[in-house]
């Protein structure tokens, strides 16, 4: 069941503990008691390599050495439910139907029934959880979960139309608006979300997270003045994540201005100096707007943080561009140096070169 030498990560990646609860594991033997702050840490790190038979298997030792503890019961839900294992979160939710905060184990069996496709059970399920809390004054929690779970089916209709009826039960509240915004931007129903968008905007907070958010749904929608005044307001918030950068960057391309485009990368990549994700972007960019030091100083920035076949050939090619051979020939030369020779497609190209031009060969 358990593969030898599975995880290929990094020492300091794992959880401290995880080695030895995973090598027991392998040897079919109890792991050593760990308290639930380190067991979670081994849970992650199975949910990072999608490892279910190890994470089913610690789970049946993190019941065992902590049988009532609410918190780890919630938090295997959840990790149920983020490895898509409806059968196993039904089964175990059904378990725990008594804890103290048992609409939590409900919520999780509703939507297991629903992604198990039994969708009469769970609109009959959907029903009698209702009715409970509606006694208790706690039906929103169950709207909620209804919602989100038809959300993430695709079942936007649906979810749409049990949000009508939850804020004709509970009233209106901004957890809910944003299922619905969603639901609408994923039927791409553009009226409706962005009449909703205008009326959570005068109620969100001033948390950048949620104008992030609110952006994404634009960007979705196509809507791209509006994603881009909302990221520029999360901007003035304190939002600076590279998810943001990238996200205004595309904004603003879309948006038929490549400048600003290229500033926001060159801004995201002073904060983020030596990330890959936005450099090879701001390139293209650059290349489109005939930014040509731009251009340059992006590839060598690239090459001083990983070089790679396609860098060295893209120096090479703008060289080309500008009949500036000699420079592109030692480019390459560069590039083998630097890739310790074992590159073919740059050995080609180079030969060519040569071949062509052998007065520029040093």
């Amino acid at each position: 069941m358990y593969e030898e030498d599975k995880f290929d990560l990094p020492e300091d990646s794992y959880s401290p503990y995880f080695k030895d609860w995973d090598n027991a594991l392998k040897q079919n033997k109890s792991p050593k008691f760990l308290e639930v702050e380190d067991i979670e840490g081994i849970f992650e790190e199975y949910l990072e390599e999608s490892d279910i038979d190890s994470f089913r298997a610690s789970v049946k030792y993190a019941l065992a050495f902590h049988p009532n503890n609410e918190e780890l019961i919630i938090d295997i839900m959840a990790y149920m439910e983020e490895l898509s294992l409806w059968k196993d979160l039904y089964n175990f939710a059904i378990q725990y139907d008594d804890i103290e905060d048992a609409i939590y184990p409900r919520t999780s069996r509703l939507k297991a029934l629903l992604h198990m496709g039994l969708e009469e059970d769970a609109f009959g399920y959907f029903q009698e959880l209702k009715k409970i809390y509606s006694e208790r004054g706690e039906l929103s929690m169950i709207y909620v979960a209804m919602s989100e779970a038809l959300n993430s089916m695709r079942l936007n209709d649906a979810a749409i139309k049990v949000i009508k009826e939850a804020t004709s039960k509970v009233g209106d509240f901004l957890y809910l608006n944003w299922i619905e915004l969603r639901a609408y931007a994923d039927i791409n129903d553009k009226e409706n979300a962005l009449a909703l968008a205008d009326r959570m905007e005068k109620k969100m907070s001033l948390s950048y997270e949620c104008w992030e958010d609110l952006a994404i749904i634009f960007l979705d929608l196509e809507e791209y003045e509006r994603a881009i005044e909302s990221m520029e307001y999360a901007k003035t918030l304190g939002a600076k994540s590279l998810d943001l950068y990238t996200a205004l960057i595309e904004c603003y391309t879309k948006n038929n201005n490549p400048l600003k485009a290229l500033e926001i990368a060159k801004e995201c990549i002073e904060i983020y100096p030596d990330t890959l994700e936005v450099i090879p972007i701001a390139i293209v960019i650059a290349i489109q707007i005939e930014a040509w030091d731009e251009v340059f100083m992006l590839i060598d920035k690239i090459i001083g943080i990983e070089p790679s076949e396609e860098i060295y050939l893209c120096k090479s090619d703008v060289f080309i561009k500008f009949g500036e051979y000699k420079k592109a020939i030692q480019t390459l030369q560069e590039g083998l140096i630097a890739l310790e020779g074992d590159n073919e497609s740059i050995k080609k190209q180079l030969a060519e070169l040569t071949s062509q031009y052998p007065d520029l060969v040093d």
